[in-house]
């Protein structure tokens, strides 16, 4: 049997190799990094993508019939901009209320998890990094309850949280939280990205 990489595999499209294909890649993780097509409404600039948005590729105000420009991820978004959220979602100019949107998904399985704070510091169990943070809930702690996600490797203010700039945990603000407990959920980074899975070599008997 003549050895390959897992993309000349899956090419082949042979209904013996493509099932263990898809699970060598994973498949699920491959399709989700596909541009998505969606029309969303806003509702006072804020968008909820299907999926944590990692980039986005154009988006369509229909409320006012224009393009908006694609602003810098994380930094919310002004007049006739749309930007990525720091929790994955997306914003957009106030004044758009329905909006066309093509972007692609942050690549990793969604993880949640309880996590101990120190010195106002979290990070993830088992030697995980994160690309997005979707939400964090102070379970013990100065002052409990959700706290909104901000830009990466920021300080953040009281009720704020932000991924830190290794992406192995969280930073909370000392008003929130010095020592306790944490319930994270966020995008956990794959061990092996898509590309490197379709790159290695695969020999399916």
């Amino acid at each position: 049997m003549a050895t390959n990489t897992l993309r000349d595999a899956l090419n082949r499209a042979n209904p013996n190799h493509v099932g263990d294909g898809l699970q060598a890649l994973p498949g699920g993780e491959a399709f989700n990094l596909l541009p998505r097509s969606e029309v969303l409404a806003a509702v006072a600039g804020v968008v909820s993508p299907s999926v944590p948005a990692l980039s986005i590729v154009s988006a369509f105000d229909r409320t006012n019939g224009v393009y908006l420009a694609i602003t810098a991820p994380e930094v919310a978004a002004g007049a006739a901009s749309v930007a990525v959220a720091a929790n994955g979602g997306v914003t957009v100019d106030p004044a758009c209320l329905s909006v066309e949107l093509v972007y692609v998904g942050a690549e990793g399985t969604v993880v949640t998890e309880t996590v101990q704070v120190a010195a106002s510091v979290a990070t993830f169990l088992a030697g995980k990094t994160g690309v997005k943070v979707l939400s964090a809930t102070v379970l013990t702690g100065v002052v409990l309850g959700v706290k909104a996600t901000v830009k990466r490797a920021t300080a953040p203010a009281a009720t704020k949280v932000a991924l830190n700039a290794l992406g192995n945990g969280v930073t909370f603000n000392a008003a929130d939280v010095v020592a306790g407990t944490a319930s994270i959920t966020y995008v956990a980074r794959p061990s092996r990205s898509v590309s490197d899975s379709l790159n290695a070599v695969v020999n399916f008997s």
